[in-house]
């Protein structure tokens, strides 16, 4: 599977979307982005380190993330979000996919703009070889989001994750733990 013909397929589909009335601040707003991860070559390390006899070819440090959230006229919001997802190939195949829950204060708001402070609970789902579930953890992001009072915008995120995964001993090395996404940046379409 290849980013960039998806990515533009995302943009395009998104950017003939009609305009959403938003009369209010108030109400459902949704991300739909690219994002960055960080410490994906850690656990591929981890994993190759207790099973040196495979070849892992991770696909990508980018992926889709998607969220929603529900904005109160107070600035606060609740919501949550799917991804990005990671994946090898190779001798070992895997996947993990990130969830999250929490909530989002928007500290400073205009009419086109906000920034944001958010934090939430966050576990993996991991499927596949050599990998499994690890330990929930804790996700502390801020953002911006730029848009028109009616339609679409767009925005930018970064943050700090704690939730693990864990990697399977073998004769080679015992049980290690990794931190797939320890920091992420991305940026999203606002709707």
């Amino acid at each position: 599977m290849k980013i960039a013909p998806l990515a533009l397929a995302l943009v395009t589909a998104l950017a003939t979307l009609p305009a959403a009335a938003q009369d209010s601040v108030e109400g459902f707003r949704g991300h739909i982005g690219l994002t960055a991860a960080s410490g994906l070559a850690d656990l591929r390390n981890k994993i190759e380190a207790n099973n040196p006899q495979y070849d892992i070819k991770q696909l990508s440090v980018l992926g889709l993330e998607f969220s929603g959230y529900y904005l109160l006229s107070s600035g606060i919001a609740f919501g949550g979000a799917i991804g990005p997802a990671a994946a090898a190939s190779g001798d070992v195949d895997y996947s993990i996919v990130p969830l999250s829950l929490g909530a989002r204060w928007q500290f400073v708001r205009t009419d086109t703009s906000a920034a944001y402070v958010g934090l939430a609970a966050e576990k993996y789902f991991v499927n596949g070889d050599l990998v499994d579930d690890g330990s929930a953890g804790a996700a502390l992001t801020f953002g911006m989001e730029f848009s028109r009072p009616r339609g679409l915008g767009w925005g930018f995120e970064a943050g700090a994750h704690t939730a693990s995964v864990k990697v399977k001993a073998t004769a080679n090395g015992g049980e290690k733990t990794a931190k797939p996404g320890k920091f992420r940046v991305g940026v999203f379409f606002l709707f």
